[in-house]
Order: structure tokens, then sequence, then C-alpha cells
């Protein structure tokens, strides 16, 4: 993972940093890339093959470096302007208490990496059994159906803020590849397992600011599917969607960019710091990643939170 080697003792003369090239695995010591052995600089990094089915084949998500070739300084990015104002950081901290209730009641989808992500929405169901569904990726077996249903409509509304509020803010180019995916495919948007439709792509949506609730109806909702998550980080990868872009709102990060969970966008040589209220899109098929954070993933009760939410859609999803 692209990071910068730092001064200071530790492990074989280099003291080991959130930032520095690697991703942890399953045991605590192991690093990968391994130690010592930064990834390749952006120049370098060849474009990702296409797709030759569905399913894409697996690639490497890395390239190694002899020992004494480390990358070229990146160029970093300070922290994003707010996605909100400052008279509305309580509908952040609304979005972000739905995030952290969501996230335990359901399935990781990346279980290989530190971290968790959890699928909102709509998908395609099992591969044995394709079918377009709202996801059923809840855990346990006790579930109170009141509960579910109106945690469903919640997370679904936390889309659809996202969603309004980066149609009025981003460039037309990013807003027109999602509608032209979103039109030629005529799918369903992301409304609380059917709950929050009225007509179309329009719909019901709720935020809490306080004591206070406001509904928005007859507005646009989100694209059918998104991912809720926490403390994720993976090295550079790529990956397909049927759309060109993709959009993650960082709700929280309670530390700064120096204990990791930065953004890096590998073709351009770029890391945006991690930051809380913040908006990050890009094209999920060129290579990036997620810088490791400055805790251990076995902690349950890690001092570093950092949570967001993210607008992606699987390819499975069109067939």
């Amino acid at each position: 993972m692209w990071g910068s080697c730092r001064g200071g003792e530790g492990r074989e003369g280099l003291r080991l940093t959130p930032d520095v090239a690697g991703n942890l695995l399953r045991s605590p010591a192991l690093l990968h890339p391994p130690l010592l052995h930064p990834v390749l600089p952006a120049h370098a990094f060849p474009s990702p093959p296409l797709p030759s089915s569905t399913t894409p084949q697996p690639t490497p998500a890395h390239r190694l470096l002899p020992v004494f070739n480390f990358i070229h300084p990146v160029p970093r990015i300070p922290v994003p302007s707010p996605l909100l104002s400052r008279t509305e950081t309580q509908a952040v901290k609304w979005a972000e208490a739905i995030v952290a209730e969501a996230l335990p009641q359901r399935t990781n989808i990346r279980k290989e990496d530190p971290g968790k992500l959890s699928q909102v929405g709509y998908n395609a169901g099992k591969l044995n059994r394709p079918a377009f569904h709202w996801a059923k990726n809840l855990t346990g077996r006790k579930r109170d159906v009141t509960a579910v249903a109106q945690m469903d409509v919640k997370c679904s509304s936390v889309f659809a803020l996202l969603w309004q509020m980066v149609r009025s803010r981003l460039p037309k180019e990013v807003i027109n590849d999602f509608d032209t995916f979103l039109t030629q495919l005529g799918i369903r948007r992301m409304d609380g397992s059917g709950q929050m439709a009225s007509e179309g792509s329009s719909g019901t949506y709720s935020v809490v600011l306080g004591d206070a609730t406001f509904d928005f109806h007859n507005v646009e909702l989100a694209p059918p599917a998104g991912i809720f998550g926490q403390n994720y980080s993976r090295g550079i990868h790529f990956e397909y969607q049927p759309h060109l872009f993709g959009l993650a709102w960082t709700l929280s990060c309670n530390k700064g960019p120096d204990a990791g969970g930065n953004f890096f966008m590998a073709k351009y040589g770029l890391r945006i710091e991690a930051a809380a209220n913040a908006l990050v899109f890009w094209m999920p098929r060129e290579w990036h990643g997620t810088s490791l954070l400055d805790h251990s993933p076995y902690d349950a009760a890690p001092d570093f939170i950092q949570r967001g939410a993210a607008i992606v859609t699987p390819n499975r999803i069109v067939s």
C-alpha cells in the first residue's frame, strides 16, 4: 500500500507507521507487502486488464520494489472541505450514529481485510441463486421484524441525504455517469426495501437533527446499492462496477492523518487525508486503496474510529 517510510528505530531499522506500504493479514506480525518492500510509484502501475467475464480473474493487488528503491514522495491533498456546513454537523452525527448501529447487525463482505464493510440496499443474491432483492445479511437468528424494517429505512435515508447533496455539488460528469446507469437499467432505488418509494425513482426520507425530524417528500432516492464501513483498509487494488465513479462519505475520524486510514489514488500519486465529514469520488477501475490504521484489527474496542458510507454497485446486480 502506498505510504511513506519515516525515520526512527524499529524492527530492522524501520519504524512501522500506518502509511508504510502494507496491509495487516491474519497474523498481526505479518505485513503485506513485506517489510522494507514499498509499493511501486504511481507511474509504474500497469493499467488493469479488461474483464473477460462477469467475474474478473483476480490480479495482484500490489507490485514490489527492491529494498533500496523507496517510493517517490506522495503529494498530499489537505483535509477536504466539509460536505456540509458547520451549522449542519448534526446531520453528520445522525448519519454516523446510524452507521454505528447498523454495522454490528450485518455481516462483513471483506473478511480478508482489516476493518468491516457491510452491504446496504439491493444486491444480486447468492451465486447459486441469483435474484435482485434487498440484502439479506443480518447476523443472528432472533430479529425484531419492526426494528429491522425501521433500520432499513434509516440506512436508506442516510444514502438519500448523501445522494441529494452530491447531486448539487459534484461535477456534472460524475452525476451524468450515475444517471446514465440508472436510466438505462431502470433499476429500483434504495428505498428501505420498498417502504420509502412513492413513484418511479422518487420517495420520502427523513433526517433527525437534535429533537427535530425533517421529512423530504417526492425526492430522488439514492442508487440501489451501497456499503457502510468502519476502520477499513485495503492495499492498492482495482475493481469494476456498472458505472464509472464511486462516492465515499467519511462521517467520523477521531484521529489525524498520521494515524492512517488515508485514501490513495495510485495512478495520480495522490494521498487524500482522512477527515470527518469529507467526500471523495474516484474511478474504482483505477488503482486505489486505503492505508492501514494505527490500531490492531483484533482490538474489539479500538480508540481509532473511522466510519463512513459509500455508493458503489456490484457488477452482478445488472445481470
